[in-house]
């Protein structure tokens, strides 16, 4: 792991982690090795030192001893309409020990205490489809990001999904109820409208299944939207794309808009265009079987981030993962103050990403050879 600051910055850590100006420093060595895992989306650090792990895959959600590196699922309840699946897609600190665990698959909510389930609710999403869920604060409000203008509001048989929609509503739930049906609205704030990440999408025929060609709608794994995430304390930081700067909201509704950040313009050639394609799009291995040309709406540069990029580290520091660039080995993230200044770099390995952080510590997930995954844990303060 690498760690690169700008002058001003400021990360500590651990006696063997100093800070540097200009420079680049390696970091101190994870404290704690836990695997295997899948594809690891999210962590909640618990109070005992304990840690829940969200997956993609079975069993969704985990919890981890780091003492002891002993790992046992979390039991979530039942689903109970025929032939589906439980799906975690997103784990959220609460206050305390509290935590929400979206099941967007299923359109419900699961309210943790610890490690133990103490209610289940529906969502404000119908089940399979959005919103996304990207935040919540120690007041209990929650962050969504909805779908606005879609592709399949116009006649080309789109889904109305989050890939498909070109631009998004930025909606804050308020804990507090609504006294009456008349004041129910009072209880969602709309903060902001965001470009989403539809680009278009082309249909190509390859290869064969029992004599019938498959049939493959291929979108750009270049294709970008604007984000935004939701401190504890109640800070929304929402990141743009023309030009690439943040905006903060802050609990009073007050805006901080930041200046430019820094985005050096990388042509999107060849090389990078394969690179996208082996990073980011979905179906793995499969795609890198198309050619560039078979995905639509290349851009000419690379975009400063890509999708889910977005970090809220406990000290109201904003990491942003930028995009992979194929000419460099690493994982890169920008740090962003509160004014929206860029105040330093964090640089990993290009097999690893940052999924979360503790009181003090950085949680960072590596790709093994094999596929799986391991969960380093740094003891790191991000101040």
């Amino acid at each position: 792991m690498i760690l690169s600051l700008l002058e001003g910055g400021g990360i500590a850590g651990s006696a063997s982690l100093v800070i540097a100006q200009r420079s680049l420093m390696p970091s101190a060595d994870p404290t704690t090795v836990v695997e295997p895992f899948h594809r690891v989306h999210s962590i909640r650090a618990l109070a005992d030192g304990r840690v829940l792990v969200g997956e993609w895959w079975s069993p969704g959600l985990t919890v981890v001893d780091v003492r002891s590196g002993r790992v046992e699922p979390v039991a979530l309840p039942g689903v109970h309409t025929p032939g589906a699946r439980e799906e975690v897609s997103r784990v959220l600190a609460l206050t305390g020990d509290s935590t929400l665990v979206e099941d967007r698959r299923n359109g419900r909510w699961h309210l943790l205490s610890g490690t133990r389930v103490v209610g289940t609710v529906a969502s404000v999403s119908r089940p399979g489809r959005g919103p996304n869920l990207i935040g919540a604060d120690r007041t209990g409000d929650v962050l969504e990001l909805r779908g606005f203008v879609y592709a399949g509001q116009r006649p080309n048989g789109f889904l109305r999904i989050p890939e498909t929609a070109d631009s998004t509503l930025l909606l804050r739930y308020r804990r507090a109820p609504a006294r009456s049906a008349a004041s129910a609205r009072s209880d969602v704030d709309t903060l902001a409208r965001l470009r989403g990440r539809w680009r278009g999408a082309r249909t190509v025929y390859h290869g064969s299944f029992r004599g019938a060609p498959l049939r493959f709608e291929l979108q750009n794994p270049l294709a970008v939207e604007e984000q935004a995430v939701l401190f504890p304390d109640g800070w929304v930081a929402l990141v743009r794309l023309e030009p690439y700067h943040v905006e903060w909201i802050t609990p009073t509704r007050q805006r901080i808009v930041g200046p430019p950040l820094p985005n050096p313009m990388i042509l999107v050639d060849s090389l990078q265009m394969r690179h996208a394609i082996h990073v980011y799009s979905k179906g793995g291995g499969l795609l890198e079987d198309f050619a560039p040309s078979d995905f639509p709406a290349w851009p000419s540069v690379l975009p400063p981030f890509h999708n889910d990029a977005l970090l809220a580290s406990p000290s109201g520091l904003l990491l942003i993962r930028r995009t992979a660039d194929a000419r460099r080995s690493v994982t890169a993230y920008d740090i962003i103050d509160r004014q929206g200044h860029l105040t330093g770099r964090l640089e990993l390995q290009l097999h690893e990403r940052v999924v979360g952080f503790g009181p003090r510590s950085m949680y960072v997930v590596a790709k093994r050879k094999d596929g799986q995954e391991q969960l380093r844990i740094h003891q790191w303060r991000l101040e």
